[in-house]
């Protein structure tokens, strides 16, 4: 299995990894090696003139599970310490299904966070950034039906919309 992110983690170094480690009360096996800014422990090696680190946890999968696919990473649980190598406490998820498990929130894996299946995933072009980021078109439909129902209880805003689609028309059809 190819290595992710391009660095293949020694076994001697996955092995250190996953038997350095204290009990906690919580069941977590709490990294005996140095934490970062990020909050997770980090173990480190040098080969030749090569030297890295990476999360210990990542490590202690490693030495469990082999390495890691590309486009997939190792996640704790939600009730789990940033520094747990306790294999049962992680879980290995696509780096899209970790993003969206940010801030503590966890729903089940293969839905939004309100609940719809993947298979309403978009891809929509974010113009502020620059990018494609895949979205829930449930979500997006909900939020473009609250917001036409904000514009018509609002005056203001349903002036300024109005506006704005005529000058949208005028310069589809060139008179703008």
């Amino acid at each position: 299995m190819p290595p992710s992110r391009g660095i293949e983690i020694p076994e001697r170094v996955a092995e250190r990894a996953f038997t350095h480690w204290e009990l906690s009360p919580t069941g977590c096996y709490i990294s005996t090696y140095s934490t970062a800014s990020h909050g997770y422990a980090q173990v480190g090696w040098q080969d030749g003139d090569f030297r890295t680190c990476v999360t210990a946890h990542r490590a202690a999968w490693v030495h469990v599970h082999g390495q890691i696919p590309i486009d997939m990473t190792v996640d704790h649980k939600p009730t789990c310490d940033k520094r747990c190598v306790n294999v049962e406490h992680l879980r290995l998820l696509t780096n899209f299904e970790n993003a969206r498990r940010s801030n503590n929130r966890d729903w089940p894996i293969g839905e939004c966070a309100n609940g719809h299946s993947n298979e309403y995933l978009l891809k929509q072009w974010i113009k502020s950034e620059n990018r494609y980021r895949l979205r829930c078109g449930m979500c997006i439909k909900m939020d473009s039906l609250k917001s036409r129902e904000n514009i018509k209880n609002d005056p203001i805003k349903a002036r300024k919309r109005k506006e704005y689609d005529r000058k949208y028309r005028q310069k589809k059809r060139g008179l703008v």
